[in-house]
């Protein structure tokens, strides 16, 4: 009986120590994804911003006549 409780508690502190490990690996995959996405946003609204400033810069060009 005793020998059954010392395996049960050496399980569960392999079953701690993977479970924490999942959660480190998983925060620091979170954390590489969250500063892709920012990366990839950042660069997606320049490539947006370009072509709409060029676009309403030429209306003003064709309105003005310049």
């Amino acid at each position: 009986m005793v020998e059954e409780m010392t395996t049960m508690k050496e399980r569960m502190t392999v079953l701690e120590t993977d479970q924490r490990s999942s959660r480190e690996s998983f925060d620091t995959l979170s954390a590489e994804v969250a500063s892709a996405s920012d990366t990839s946003a950042q660069s997606s609204r320049i490539d947006i911003v370009d072509p709409s400033v060029r676009s309403v810069s030429e209306k003003y060009e064709a309105v003005a006549g310049t």
